[in-house]
């Protein structure tokens, strides 16, 4: 399992992700997922449709303003976006339970920010996304437990910083760990090289 921060704007940095492509791949528009080979629509699980995620996430940011009076800017972190996967093995009765554990576990976390929860079956392994948004005045770094943890380090050195994100999304990895997948059975792993990248903003 892991979570990521989407910015707003399409006009982007190689590697980055925006909230128009997050939502392409994930609701399987042609050209925006050449990993899977048979494509299949999402189930939707919990919230509104993935087609209302940028809609919210403008909304969001037109709430917030800067020190000087200034919008968001258009390529600023408006979307945490994650994935929580099962072993391709598990049992169709288990993944029901973790899929009802993990939408009990990001409610309890994120309360009303939590948006959008799908279901992808056309990969090797099942897994969800979900999707949050921060409510209305509030700052992404208040929602995204990485970047929560490098705002308390202004100042400080970019060592130091990173040392504490990646200290703070291990702990949110062990916290679902500990809520979620330890009570259906399922090891803890650390991040993938994949998280890290989307992570390492």
């Amino acid at each position: 399992e892991h979570s990521f921060p989407t910015r707003r704007s399409s006009d982007l940095k190689t590697g980055s992700h925006s909230v128009k492509s997050i939502v392409a791949e994930a609701s399987r528009i042609p050209g925006s997922y050449p990993h899977v080979v048979n494509p299949q629509a999402p189930v939707y699980l919990y919230g509104a449709p993935l087609s209302e995620l940028e809609s919210a996430c403008n909304f969001w940011a037109d709430t917030l303003k800067d020190a000087r009076g200034h919008k968001l800017r258009k390529d600023a972190l408006c979307l945490l976006a994650g994935v929580i996967s099962a072993p391709a093995e598990i049992d169709p009765k288990s993944w029901e339970k973790v899929k009802a554990d993990s939408i009990s576990w990001l409610h309890r976390k994120y309360g009303e920010r939590l948006q959008t929860v799908v279901e992808h079956l056309d990969e090797s392994n099942p897994h969800i996304h979900f999707y949050c948004v921060p409510l209305a005045g509030e700052r992404f770094d208040q929602i995204h437990d990485g970047k929560k943890a490098v705002s308390a380090l202004k100042g400080r050195t970019k060592g130091e910083q990173n040392a504490a994100y990646r200290q703070a999304m291990r702990g949110w990895q062990d916290e679902f760990s500990a809520d979620v997948g330890v009570l259906n059975g399922m090891s803890r792993f650390g991040p993938r090289k994949r998280s890290e990248e989307h992570t390492s903003e």
